[in-house]
């Protein structure tokens, strides 16, 4: 004799309505039988089970009307065009990446004011790098680097740049004997930052919409397995 644990059991009961109807696939029909030949309650279930569907279908078929068709089949493609997702979470899911991927390759590519520079491979004990607003003379320290790495040539990037303004750079050399080496003043082009700069955002934006339409074409694919339907 065959036993089924109390929720194994209450799991198969709830079976009993497609057992009845025929529904059901060859595994969960012996399941239930097995239920059946040891659980009075359960077979009492289902006998009541099988005089509801004796019963309903003595009833005689009276056709919809044309009204309450139409009404079911608009829900039911209003249904079927709903997305899975949200609008507004598509929406929210693409600006997140866009912003995800705009921090990354700025911080990988680092548009900016590129700064380089050589010390004639001569030791250097430390660079400050000096701007000021294109026009002035009132320069503020932007970086300094102490014990930099010995090298020929030397690299730096300025993406700390407001839209619009433009500056002027000065470089200071501390060789090892502490005397101060000051560059002439260095003007950039105008926007010479703004290609760098429009090349993140615009791979940044068409990452946000390829994430978009990925997740939108996701969400609009709906599918369903009817596995059970009662006659």
């Amino acid at each position: 004799m065959k036993t089924y644990s109390r929720s194994k059991s209450k799991d198969l009961q709830a079976l009993l309505p497609w057992y009845v109807n025929g529904t059901l696939s060859g595994t969960e029909s012996q399941e239930v039988e097995a239920l059946l030949e040891n659980d009075a309650h359960a077979r009492a279930e289902a006998n009541a089970w099988a005089t509801l569907r004796k019963a309903v279908q003595a009833q005689p078929a009276a056709p919809p009307s044309a009204a309450l068709r139409a009404r079911v089949m608009a829900a039911i493609r209003a249904s079927e065009n709903r997305p899975l997702v949200p609008h507004w979470f598509t929406r929210v899911w693409a600006t997140i990446l866009t912003l995800t991927v705009l921090l990354f390759l700025w911080g990988l590519v680092q548009p900016g004011v590129q700064l380089q520079w050589s010390t004639g491979g001569n030791g250097a004990a430390a660079f400050r790098i000096y701007r000021a607003p294109a026009g002035s003379n009132d320069f503020d320290l932007l970086y300094e680097s102490l014990n930099p790495p010995a090298a020929w040539e030397y690299r730096y990037v300025d993406t700390e740049l407001w839209h619009g303004q433009r500056y002027a750079y000065r470089i200071e050399v501390v060789n090892v004997l502490g005397r101060q080496i000051s560059s002439d003043v260095i003007r950039p082009a105008p926007l010479a930052a703004l290609p760098g700069q429009l090349a993140v955002l615009f791979t940044s934006l068409c990452m946000g919409y390829v994430g978009l339409t990925f997740i939108e074409g996701w969400s609009g694919y709906q599918f369903g397995t009817v596995r059970r339907s009662w006659r």
